[in-house]
């Protein structure tokens, strides 16, 4: 039945190609180096064995970046990653330059994935989330690489997606040499689907070991003051947002400057293709836009600040007093709550956060965030929450509990991978 699927994604792989031009209309980027997709990658150095490790987007780097760090100092093994697309792809470069390897990963093709595992010759493959392919794991097991799938997750919708195609899935997931799963429910359902549970740790999720840093927390200083101009200012944060969700943002904006006329909207758009749209949405609203791209500072009169950088929404949230996180009004199942969460912010969310269940959960349980599925409900909230800056203070303070009270993940998944490695 792999064979089916194979012939089915090569016959596909012009339309991939297609797309990717067609989305490079507004992010170019998507049209470079394409050759890396069919497995023209760079070489890594010989000298050492490598790692090499699969983190689709950004926000799948920003979680595992705390490993690559701890990795990269044993010395023992160099590192190669990957990754889909190209805010990723520019994020690792920011962050590790020549430290380590870097390609987009090629497209899940037979052959393909034989030349790629070829050229990088990877002793372990690790796959960050729910990141997995069928003709990359089998070619891996065919090729003796241990694979292990880290902060493993899997939602109820996923599941079902799965379970439709059982025939390819089950032998995908079997055949994984080890999971770090974050959650016993995610692992009940990786389970399900043929994962081993003799292989199978359940260590939390690696998000709860945010850090923040000097330089983000006096960055977010720095921008807070710049800001508030010696008068005091209420600044809402709407972080990761689509598409169909801007437009709720800026009516619950509207309502909330009849009451708090000076407060600052910082809109921070979850895709770079997305900034020009966003920033002509907010002047048709009739207000006076900043961007943050211009490195100028917003004045008293700026109504939005967009944030069209990247790697910049941690340190945004920090200079915040409430914090919106995006993908929850639409059917995208929520962003990573926890950065927010980790400053100390009262949190809105809308009612899709199937990709932070257990999370939004546990915030929710807390009275850390709260759920709104309207433009009416959120500006209350945010209107709440400025007028009592007590509920504001216990709301922030009890995601910030949840953060602390849950880390861990990180050093359980560094021993499990210097085990698989026989570095202990």
């Amino acid at each position: 039945m792999r064979t089916i699927y194979s012939a089915l994604f090569l016959l596909l792989t012009p339309f991939f190609v297609v797309r990717l031009c067609w989305r490079s209309r507004k992010l170019p980027a998507y049209r470079h180096r394409i050759a890396e997709r069919f497995a023209v990658v760079p070489t890594p150095p010989k000298s050492q064995p490598c790692i090499w490790v699969h983190a689709a987007s950004v926000g799948e780097f920003i979680a595992f970046k705390p490993i690559v760090d701890e990795m990269l100092s044993w010395g023992s093994h160099a590192v190669y990653i990957t990754t889909m697309t190209p805010t990723g792809s520019a994020r690792v470069v920011e962050t590790y330059g020549e430290r380590v390897g870097h390609s987009y990963v090629p497209y899940d093709i037979g052959f393909l994935i034989s030349k790629f595992l070829h050229r990088v010759q990877p002793t372990l493959a690790i796959f960050v989330e729910t990141e997995l392919w069928p003709n990359t794991l089998y070619h891996c097991k065919k090729q003796g690489v241990i694979t292990l799938l880290a902060n493993g997750r899997l939602s109820e919708k996923s599941l079902r997606g799965y379970r439709r195609l059982s025939w390819l899935s089950r032998p995908m997931i079997a055949s994984l040499s080890c999971s770090a799963i974050q959650y016993e429910a995610d692992a009940q359902r990786f389970k399900t689907l043929g994962l081993n549970p003799e292989t199978c740790l359940v260590s939390g999720s690696i998000k709860f070991d945010i850090e923040l840093n000097m330089h983000t927390i006096e960055s977010a200083k720095f921008l807070y003051s710049q800001i508030q101009q010696g008068l005091p200012r209420k600044i809402f944060v709407a972080g990761s947002t689509h598409k169909g969700e801007e437009e709720i943002i800026l009516s619950a904006y509207r309502q909330i400057k009849m009451s708090f006329p000076s407060c600052l909207l910082i809109m921070v758009p979850r895709h770079p293709d997305r900034f020009s749209e966003v920033a002509a949405l907010c002047e048709s609203w009739g207000y006076k836009l900043a961007r943050r791209s211009d490195q100028q500072a917003p004045v008293m009169e700026t109504d939005v600040l967009l944030a069209d950088t990247m790697g910049e929404l941690l340190m945004l949230y920090g200079c915040s007093h409430v914090a919106f996180v995006g993908g929850s009004l639409i059917d995208r199942g929520g962003h990573n709550y926890l950065e927010a969460a980790a400053w100390g912010l009262p949190i809105i969310s809308g009612p899709s956060t199937f990709n932070f269940a257990a999370i939004s959960d546990m915030l929710e349980q807390a009275n850390a965030m709260f759920i709104a599925d309207s433009d009416k409900l959120i500006a209350a909230e945010v209107l709440k929450l400025f007028s009592n800056e007590e509920l504001a203070k216990r709301k922030g303070l009890a995601g910030a509990k949840i953060v602390k009270q849950n880390r861990g993940a990180k050093a359980k998944l560094i021993l499990l991978i210097k085990g698989l490695l026989n570095l202990q």
